[in-house]
């Protein structure tokens, strides 16, 4: 009886050893198996990352800073702007909604705020400040300059994957960046929407250009590979400015399940 007993005894400890050891292993699972992945495995997880954003909150802070070489005369040179969206977003089909600040040197007012709605064909305001509107206004996407805040287009993951050898990717302790860099303007001079065409800004670098740069660094979670955020940065030279822009995207709340409902009066709005 005692050796049954015994026999036991041995054997339900034996089983509980194995299980704490499968789950000190199974625990870091994720981190482990990352390690093991090379650097072509991680950046095709992180594309698809991109690619599999559903819906989430967002933040895109743009900024433009530039010097004229020939201002006309009681203007001065040097000129900046800047727009910030907040906002919430669908994917597939694309929806959008949140609110729009711009400030800067290059308009008629010193600050500009309204509302805004869209959808993957057209795009809706509704004027905040200066002047507060009740009827919202309508305008069509342009391929040329930009479409919907979405923080990146989806046509630019497939360009960085075709040119793959070009990405540089580095870890952190919670994420992975992955970079595209790139001085070549007749590269991006046709691919100007495909690059910069979800900042809600129109922004594009050209062949023409004296000289020009793009730097792209986006941001997962080391985890699971969410995306976290896309940093852009770009600086030319032309004939008639010297100037940088940078745009910082940030996502929250990714693939929670969010809805953007259509706001009240957009079926109402009128042509832009």
């Amino acid at each position: 009886m005692r050796s049954y007993f015994k026999r036991t005894m041995l054997l339900a400890v034996s089983l509980i050893a194995i299980v704490a050891l499968v789950g000190c292993q199974g625990g870091g699972g994720s981190k482990t198996d990352n390690k093991n992945l090379s650097k072509d495995e991680i950046l095709e997880k992180s594309f698809q990352g991109f690619e599999q954003l559903k819906n989430g909150k967002i933040s895109i802070t743009t900024k433009h800073n530039g010097v004229k070489h020939e201002p006309k005369e009681g203007e001065a040179p040097e000129y900046w702007r800047e727009r910030k969206f907040k906002g919430s977003f669908e994917l597939r089909p694309n929806r959008v909604s949140g609110e729009v600040t711009v400030t800067g040197t290059t308009m008629a007012h010193k600050k500009i705020e309204y509302k805004y709605y869209g959808d993957s064909m057209l795009s809706y305001e509704l004027p905040q400040v200066p002047e507060k509107s009740k009827v919202w206004t309508i305008s069509q996407y342009s391929d040329e300059f930009y479409g919907q805040p979405l923080g990146f287009n989806y046509d630019f993951i497939e360009f960085l994957r075709e040119h793959k050898k070009d990405v540089k990717l580095s870890e952190e302790k919670d994420s992975y960046t992955f970079t595209y860099e790139t001085s070549d303007l007749k590269l991006v001079d046709p691919n100007n929407y495909l690059i910069f065409g979800a900042l809600d800004t129109a922004f594009g670098l050209y062949d023409f250009y004296y000289s020009g740069s793009a730097k792209i660094v986006f941001k997962v979670s080391k985890e699971d590979f969410t995306p976290m955020g896309i940093t852009y940065t770009s600086e030319y030279e032309s004939e008639y400015a010297s100037a940088k822009m940078t745009s910082k995207v940030t996502y929250s709340d990714q693939n929670t399940g969010i809805v953007v409902e259509t706001p009240d009066g957009v079926d109402k709005a009128e042509v832009k």
